[in-house]
This record gives C-alpha cells, sequence and structure tokens, in this order.
C-alpha cells in the first residue's frame, strides 16, 4: 500500500470524526436510518495503511504503535455501545460516549503528529499541508455533510466554505472577509481568541459541545452547540498560514440529552422524594439506577449500591424469591404485587425478618419494551408481628389453667375461656347469656358495684377476693381476682373488663394442710422431749437402785432374792418406758413424713400457680405495657409480690427440710465450707467492698451442705446490714472451750465435755440486745421490708442447722456497733 499523503490523513481524520458523530445521532434517536455499519479495524482505510504499511516501514516511530491501540479502541468499543443499544440498554450505550470521544480526539492528535514526521519535506506542489486547491475541496468538502471552512491569515480570512457551513451561519456571504467582520455575534463567546491561539502556537483544538450564539441574518438570535476541530495549515517551511476547521452541529443531540436529562432529573427527583420507598431497576440484571432513602434505609445499605446489580447490592437476597419475581417481570412485561411478603434483611449486621407490601411494574421504552422496573415497598413488619402477637396471646388465654373473663361496662359476659368454663360448670353456648349477676352473691355483688367498678373508671385496675357460683353444684368457689380495663388507644374511651381469676381452694387446702403438720410436729417433738427426759431420769434411778442392790447382795443372799424381785419388777417398768419410747419415735416418723409432704405441696403446688402469675404478668408487661398506662405500676406491685412469695416458699422449703434432717454425718472442714461460701458470695463481696478475715478453723461430725447454709446465712446477714458508705469488715475465728465454762445461756441440745465456739463478728448497723431472743424465731424481722429484703427465716434455719449437730448459737450486738454471732458444736470424743 502506497503511503499517505496530506490528503490522506486529513481524509482519514474527517472519516472518525464523521463516524463519531454519526454514532452519537443514531444513540440519541436523531437520523431515520438506526443501522450504523462498523468496519474491522482491518478494512478501514487508515487500518489497512496501519497493518500493511506504517506497522512494517515506520516501526521505530512510537506514535504508530499508539495509533494503532487507539484506532483498535475506537472501533471495537463501537461495536459494543451498539450493541449495548440494541439490547435495550439505553442509557448505559449513551454513558459510553465519552471514552469514544476522548479515543477520537487521540487519534486526530496522533495522525497530526504523524503527519508532521512523515512528511516534513515534501514540495509545496504536493504538499497538502498549504492551501489547497479548489478540485480538492470539490472533491472532498464541498459535499460533505460536515461543516468545512478553511480560514487564511492571522486575520482569519474565508477563503473556503462549504454549503454546510453556509447552513450554519444564516446564508451569509463569507469568502474573502475576516471571520471577524462575517461574524460579529461571535465577539466575547471566546471562538476568536481560540483562532488566535491555533494560529499562533500551531496547535490543533478540539472543542466539544461548545455553546454558540448565532444570528439568521434577519435580527434574530439563536443558540446553537457544535462539536469541531481547529487544525492549522503549514506550508512547506512549517509555518502556519491558516487553520482547516471542521465542525458537526450537536444542536438537536444535545437539545434531545439535556431533555432526557431533565425528564430523568425529574424522574428521579419524584422517586427520591417519595413518600413510599421507592427504587429504579434497570436492565435484565437489575441493576439499582435510583432509590431513596427509605428504600435503602429499608435494605440496610448506603448509597454504594447504587449502579450495582440488586442481588450483588443486596446479597442476601439470593435465594429468596424477589430476584427471580423481578426477571418474570422484565420477561412478560406484567405487573406483581404482594402483600405482607416476608423478606430476609440484613439491617445493622443483625439478619432478621420483615414484611413488606410491595408492587414491581415495569417501565417501557418507545419500541414497546421493558427496559427498567420501578419497585414501591411499604414496610408493615409491625402491623404482622402485632397480628401475630394477639394471635398467640389468644391461643394463650384459649390454653392456660387459669379463668380468664372479658365483660362489657354494662355487665354482660363476652368471653369466657374453656378453663374458666369447665372450672364454673358452663358450656360455650351459654357464656353469652350470662350476666355479671348470675355469677356471685349479693355481698360480692355490693363489693363489685361500691369498689370494683369505681376503682376500674378511675385507675383502670382493681384487685380482691370474690366467691363464684359454680352453676351445676351450687359450690362458692373462692377466687383471687384482677380486673382491667380495657381502653380504645385512639379514643381513650372504656370498651371492656377484663378479670383474672384464681382458683383459692388448692392454696387454703395447702395453708390448711400446712398448719395441722406444724401443730403435728411441734406435739411430737414436744412429747419425744418428755419421753426422753423420762427415760433417761429412770434409767438415772435404776442405776442406783442396782448399786444399792449390789451391796446388799455381798451382805445377805435374803435381800439379793428381794432385790431380783425388784429388778424384775423395774425391768417390766423399763419395757414399758421403751414401748412409750418407740411410739413416740413413730409420731416422729409421721411428723417427718408430713412435713416431707409439705415440702412437696410448697416445691409444687404452691409454685406452680405461683409461676403462671409471674409469666402472665410478664407477658402482659411486655405486649401491653404501652396500653395500661398506670396500670403498669399495679403489674409490677404484682410481680414484686409474687417474686417475695417464691422467695418466701424457697425458704420455707429449705427450713422444712433441715427439720426433718437424717443424722447422716462425715467428717467436714468448717474451712473448707467457708471457703465455699465465700466464692458464691463473690460478686456481692465485690460489689460491698468487704474485708473478710477467716482464721483456721476445725473439722467437726455433721452435714456439710447444712453448715454451708449456717455460714451462708450469716455472712449474707452480715453483707446486708451494712452501715451506708463503710465497707463490711468480717472476722471468722474460733476457740476450744470446755463445758463448765459454758456461758449461762447456752444450752447445747447435745452434752458432751468440750466445745468449740466458732464466732462470727461484722462492723454492721448491730441490733438492741433486748430483741435476741426473737432473732432467732421464724418470720420474725427487725427491719421493714423496704430497708432491707428477706422473709425472717434465714437465722431460724441457721438456729436449727445448729441444733441438729447438737450445739447452740447466741447473738451479742449493740445498736451501730455491729453484732457477733457464737456457735458452740460439740467436740467428738
Amino acid at each position: 500500500m502506497k503511503p499517505f499523503t496530506t490528503h490522506d490523513f486529513q481524509q482519514a481524520k474527517a472519516n472518525h470524526l464523521l463516524f463519531k458523530r454519526q454514532l452519537s445521532a443514531s444513540l440519541y434517536n436523531e437520523t431515520a436510518d438506526q443501522d450504523i455499519r462498523i468496519l474491522s479495524q482491518y478494512a478501514c482505510t487508515l487500518g489497512q495503511w496501519l497493518y500493511n504499511h506504517a506497522l512494517i516501514d515506520h516501526e521505530e516511530i512510537d506514535e504508530v504503535y499508539e495509533l494503532e491501540q487507539v484506532h483498535a479502541l475506537i472501533h471495537t468499543h463501537s461495536r459494543a455501545l451498539l450493541k449495548t443499544y440494541n439490547t435495550g440498554h439505553v442509557e448505559e450505550a449513551r454513558r459510553g460516549l465519552p471514552a469514544l470521544e476522548q479515543a477520537t480526539d487521540r487519534l486526530v492528535e496522533l495522525l497530526d503528529t504523524l503527519e508532521r514526521k512523515l512528511l516534513p519535506n515534501t514540495p509545496p506542489a504536493l504538499n497538502q499541508t498549504t492551501m489547497p486547491g479548489p478540485e480538492i475541496l470539490q472533491d472532498f468538502f464541498v459535499h460533505s455533510p460536515v461543516i468545512h471552512c478553511i480560514l487564511t491569515g492571522p486575520t482569519h480570512i474565508y477563503s473556503f466554505a462549504n454549503p454546510a457551513h453556509d447552513t450554519l451561519v444564516g446564508g451569509r456571504k463569507v469568502l474573502g472577509k475576516p471571520i471577524r467582520d462575517v461574524l460579529p455575534e461571535l465577539a466575547d463567546q471566546g471562538f476568536f481568541e481560540l483562532l488566535d491561539e491555533v494560529y499562533t502556537q500551531s496547535k490543533p483544538y478540539v472543542g466539544r459541545e461548545m455553546s454558540i450564539m448565532l444570528a439568521n441574518g434577519h435580527g434574530i438570535n439563536r443558540q446553537a452547540y457544535l462539536n469541531f476541530i481547529y487544525q492549522p495549515i503549514k506550508n512547506a517551511l512549517g509555518q502556519t498560514e491558516g487553520i482547516l476547521a471542521y465542525g458537526t452541529d450537536v444542536t438537536e443531540q444535545v437539545a434531545a440529552r439535556k431533555k432526557v436529562e431533565e425528564s430523568e432529573a425529574r424522574f428521579r427527583a419524584i422517586i427520591e422524594e417519595a413518600p413510599v420507598a421507592t427504587c429504579l431497576f434497570v436492565g435484565p440484571d437489575m441493576r439499582v439506577d435510583v432509590a431513596n432513602d427509605l428504600m435503602l434505609r429499608y435494605w440496610g445499605k448506603g448509597r454504594s449500591v447504587l449502579g450495582q446489580p440488586l442481588i450483588k447490592g443486596v446479597p442476601e437476597l439470593v435465594g429468596q424469591p424477589f430476584p427471580d419475581i423481578l426477571d418474570t417481570v422484565f420477561t412478560t412485561g406484567k405487573t406483581y404485587e404482594a402483600k405482607a411478603a416476608p423478606v430476609e434483611l440484613r439491617l445493622d449486621g443483625v439478619l432478621g425478618t420483615y414484611y413488606f407490601d410491595f408492587t414491581y411494574k415495569p417501565l417501557f421504552n418507545e419500541q414497546g419494551q421493558v427496559y427498567a422496573i420501578i419497585d414501591t415497598a411499604v414496610d408493615v413488619t409491625n402491623q404482622v408481628l402485632a397480628q401475630q402477637q394477639q394471635l398467640q396471646l389468644a391461643a394463650i388465654v384459649e390454653k392456660v389453667p387459669i379463668y380468664v373473663t372479658i365483660t362489657s361496662l354494662d355487665g354482660n359476659i363476652q368471653y369466657i375461656n374453656p378453663f374458666g368454663q369447665q372450672l364454673l360448670g358452663l358450656t360455650p353456648d351459654e357464656v353469652r347469656t350470662k350476666h355479671l349477676r348470675d355469677f356471685f352473691v349479693e355481698e360480692d355483688m355490693t363489693i363489685l358495684g361500691n369498689e370494683a367498678l369505681p376503682a376500674l373508671l378511675t385507675s383502670h385496675h382493681w384487685e380482691g377476693k370474690l366467691h363464684m357460683r359454680h352453676f351445676q353444684t351450687g359450690e362458692l368457689i373462692p377466687f383471687d381476682t384482677t380486673s382491667l380495663a380495657l381502653t380504645d388507644p385512639t379514643t381513650g374511651n372504656l370498651e371492656a373488663l377484663v378479670a383474672v381469676n384464681r382458683d383459692l381452694r388448692p392454696e387454703l387446702l395447702s395453708l390448711a394442710q400446712q398448719d395441722q403438720i406444724m401443730q403435728e410436729l411441734r406435739a411430737s417433738e414436744e412429747r419425744y422431749r418428755r419421753l426422753s427426759a423420762q427415760l433417761e431420769e429412770q434409767v438415772n434411778e435404776r442405776t442406783a437402785e442396782l448399786a444399792a442392790i449390789n451391796e446388799e447382795l455381798a451382805a445377805t443372799n435374803e435381800e439379793l432374792a428381794v432385790t431380783n424381785e425388784e429388778l424384775a419388777s423395774a425391768n417390766e417398768e423399763f419395757a414399758v418406758t421403751n414401748e412409750e419410747l418407740e411410739e413416740a419415735n413413730q409420731l416422729f416418723s409421721r411428723s417427718n413424713q408430713n412435713l416431707e409432704r409439705f415440702a412437696y405441696i410448697a416445691s409444687h403446688d404452691l409454685q406452680e400457680p405461683l409461676r403462671k402469675v409471674q409469666q402472665f404478668g410478664d407477658l402482659l408487661s411486655a405486649q401491653y405495657g404501652s396500653q395500661l398506662g398506670e396500670g403498669i405500676m399495679y403489674l409490677e406491685r404484682m410481680q414484686a409480690a409474687a417474686t417475695r412469695m417464691s422467695t418466701l416458699i424457697r425458704d420455707l422449703l429449705s427450713f422444712s427440710r433441715i427439720s426433718t434432717w437424717q443424722d447422716v454425718t462425715a467428717l467436714v472442714s468448717l474451712t473448707n465450707v467457708v471457703e465455699t461460701v465465700l466464692n458464691d458470695l463473690e460478686l456481692r463481696i465485690q460489689e460491698t467492698g468487704a474485708i473478710i478475715q477467716v482464721e483456721p478453723l476445725p473439722n467437726i461430725q455433721g452435714d456439710r451442705s447444712q453448715l454451708e447454709q449456717l455460714f451462708q446465712n450469716l455472712l449474707s446477714n452480715a453483707l446486708k446490714f451494712r452501715k451506708p458508705n463503710q465497707p463490711p469488715q468480717i472476722h471468722i475465728h474460733y476457740q476450744g472451750i470446755s463445758a463448765k465454762d459454758l456461758p449461762p445461756t447456752v444450752k447445747p441440745a447435745r452434752q458432751a465435755r468440750a466445745y468449740y465456739q466458732v464466732q462470727v463478728s461484722d462492723n454492721g448497723i448491730g441490733f438492741d440486745e433486748k430483741y435476741v431472743d426473737r432473732i432467732f424465731q421464724i418470720f420474725q424481722r427487725l427491719h421493714g421490708k423496704s430497708e432491707f429484703a428477706g422473709t425472717g427465716i434465714g437465722l431460724a434455719i441457721c438456729e436449727k442447722v445448729v441444733t441438729n449437730h447438737g450445739g447452740a448459737i447466741i447473738a451479742n450486738s449493740e445498736p451501730g456497733q455491729g453484732a457477733t454471732f457464737s456457735i458452740y458444736l460439740p467436740v467428738q470424743s
């Protein structure tokens, strides 16, 4: 292939600039012929020169290789843009145009450079950088749809202008005239200055979508937009003689693009300002083109998801039905709507289930093809969860073993749960035929009218005890009733009354059994103590008598016979005493069995309804706390009372178990016992800043678990009854003491020669010693519940444990001077 001439270089520039203009117009629907033919970079005239000549003969010039790369990029990128446009991705294709324009401008610059390097000494007759002749202009420029003109000299005198240029300037006569005279309206628009710079600097200038205000020759100005190139024309000596200007009028495509941009801007503004969550998915890959803040908040994402496919920006949707639904809408063009649809989303790093009403609506281009989908969504999670909670609560009320009723304000029964129906002997059909007066005797109706109804109307809460009639047997059943007034959350008006009723019969029966068991236990203990004392006295008496008989036996056989008869008589009395003792033991065993029954009742029959009260209290607080108003205070008081009752039952259970203790002992280290208790109280010790000094303690025969309870209660009291703003100081030590040196007030449960005196001292608030006989009694308290929590059983447990181990416990104290508890435990011989 022959080398390029100046004409060839100019032709190559013009061809590629014209192609860029045609492709741009096609992508903006400005041409009737949308079938743009894109040649291969090898079939193009410039490409043929590159691959058949330049890359072979001019391999030493770096610009040749760059020109080959830029030229190939223009052709491949153009094919990609056109393919993207034809598949419906119009906006994506248009966004690729700037890269094509940059590559075309670079191609023009490279052609200028190569022209200077390859044609530096061409004779003027052949060097086409001189002013081209009319035959060349007629052949190349005249029929070109692109605007062409040649400006000569430093004043830029028109020496040529094609018809496209004449149309642009409104048919004005231009040849032989300076451009400043022909187009005076360009003053102050910057074009004259650009021409001067290109002429003096000999460097081309490329303008893109430059705004220009032109007069049509009739006194009317119009605004146009041009893409143009000012190319310097040089003589054989390399001096600039003129400027070749060529360009395209892109006014229509700029106006169309701006119209589209304004339309898109309005559309985006509508989406971003929409009162509901809204977004736009573009293309078959569902690229997130725009999404308002509410939709981004629902997704738990930032604005980084914009421009990404949906499943990439919100990956937790993979495996959920929404991508498939979007694909179906895009394929079929049919709108899709859903109500309360569950979706898994990750908000603040936590994956959870949320519910939405949403609509997928397809958008169509001018060809009637779906190019995008608009998504609108409303979060209905709270409504769905509220409905679910109401259904769950209704199911619980239906199955709970507590009598629940709802009554209208005029006293008509609206609802009784199945448990209540069974408890009162009612059938489901009978419920709505009943009135409150059908359930109560006259006395209880008076309580309802004078106490319950006024309280419900004012504070919306009432608690009390009532009796209700069994409709089959007529039995009056005692109930503990808690009533609440239900109000309309919007108006605040009363709507109905709800009551939770607890059957008191099992509790009353348990209390009666408990009282009977305690009475039998006290009677058995007293009788056992009395029989034991009588037995010991009788044994001492018989022993003394036997000693006297033995002395007399040595003196005389006759007295021996008499003594034998007396001894036989004494043995008979002793046998009778043993029988009485065995009967006492049987009574004591029966008392222990009764106490075990009480322990079972305390741990099951009493705890179970109490747990139900606590559970339903927690349920009411969690789900209806915001609706109860001041009623939440009564609910909290109910829960606090239930907690105190649970603690009391547990303490009673511990006391009863210690009272029925079986004498199963082993060698126990009191030092290890105290260490275990201190570990259990470690958190409480840290909170109070307590200082505890423990000296080595002895080993004794005993029950380790009971001894742990002993020290647990003593140390807990020392930590509880501390002085304000002063850390507790506790000292534990022991010493041996003989039986004769015991204080007069100490009466051990078992006689021994010596005892261990273990003392637990503190620096707490102390107490008046006039109450020393009360503190070890069950349910005795020296302080109110508001000052120090407790049941008054702890020290009673301590005394019982010490008694079980054959010892005794006393206390010494003064108000404000702390307290010392002294424990006396027998030393095993």
